[in-house]
This record gives structure tokens, sequence and C-alpha cells, in this order.
């Protein structure tokens, strides 16, 4: 339904973000950027260039490592991140944030990915 409703230019993937088939994905996103004239690995005539956009709400057991994953294949330019221009919008459940102030590890980790982290984190502890 929110696919015909974005007049095609949307595709949603219902499944295991842990198990998702990053050529499938790519191959997807190229898919519905021809139309426009634009690509994800190539400049159209008018200089854009596509962009991947993420869009997700973050289970508890899910979040933590797949961030690692996407960090680590942004350094890589790997997997999804394999694309130029990859644009995130991720919502996390309030456990990660809790459960991030119990680890140190975890909370560096929080803070690097998230400016406004101490007022998070005060808020976690009401």
């Amino acid at each position: 339904m929110l696919s015909e409703a974005y007049g095609g230019k949307l595709k949603i993937i219902q499944g295991d973000v842990l198990k998702l088939d990053n050529e499938a994905v790519l191959a997807m996103a190229e898919e519905l950027l021809r139309p426009a004239g634009l690509s994800l690995h190539s400049q159209s005539p008018s200089g854009q260039i596509g962009r991947l956009k993420l869009v997700g709400n973050l289970p508890f057991g899910v979040a933590t490592p797949l961030l690692i994953r996407w960090l680590r294949d942004t350094a890589t330019k790997t997997g999804l991140m394999r694309a130029p221009r990859v644009d995130m919008s991720l919502m996390f459940q309030r456990e990660v944030a809790v459960v991030s102030l119990l680890s140190e590890e975890s909370s560096l980790f929080l803070v690097a990915c998230c400016p406004d982290s101490a007022r998070t984190a005060a808020s976690c502890r009401e």
C-alpha cells in the first residue's frame, strides 16, 4: 500500500535485515532509479547521482549488530555502503540506549553515533 502511494519509487522489504541480500537491494534501488535517469554509481546528464535511503525501526536484538556492520561496510565500501550516497533514518527502541549505559564499549558507540547522547542517556536513567 505504501509502495503504491509513493508512485513506484519505494520498495518495502519485509524480513530479517541481518539476512538481507545486499546485491538484491542494490539491484532494486537501481531499478527504481532508472525511470528518473538516475543511478547509484554514476551521474546523470544533469549531474545528479541516486541515493539509497534506508529507513527502519530497529528492535533491540538487531540494532547494535546491524549498526556495527553498516559502520564497517562504510569504512570498507562494501555491502550496501558501496553506494556512494546512503541516507539512513533509523529509530531505536529505548532498551538499546538503556543497555548501552551498562557497557562502556556500547556507550562509546552510542556517543560516536549520537551527538545528543548525553541528553538521551540522562533521560534513560529516569
